[in-house]
């Protein structure tokens, strides 16, 4: 992962071992739900945070995605790498397409 400018904004949720937790919770050490960067084929699954980056990135996007009837939003920066499971890989956050 290219560090220092991908991330998720303050409150953004995410799945750890014990529950959702807001990122700017976790702490190194913590178990949360992960995908392998180098493997994108592979399964979520759970591992230990073993580093923590603070940015301040100047632009941030908001993506919005429906599942079922529910429409989420998730805010970051532009090059956070998001899993688009049609392709099989990660793309960057602004390469996102409707649909």
């Amino acid at each position: 992962m290219t560090k220092y400018q991908l991330c998720f904004v303050a409150g953004t949720k995410v799945h750890a071992a014990d529950g959702l937790k807001s990122i700017d919770d976790i702490r190194v050490g913590d178990v949360v739900v992960s995908r392998s960067e180098h493997d994108p084929t592979c399964d979520n699954s759970l591992r230990r945070v073993t580093e923590l980056f603070v940015t301040h990135p100047q632009h941030l996007l908001t993506d919005r995605y429906r599942i079922g009837d529910t429409v989420e939003e998730l805010t970051g920066t532009a090059t956070h790498p998001s899993f688009v499971r049609e392709q099989a890989g990660f793309v960057p956050a602004e390469e996102l397409k409707v649909g």
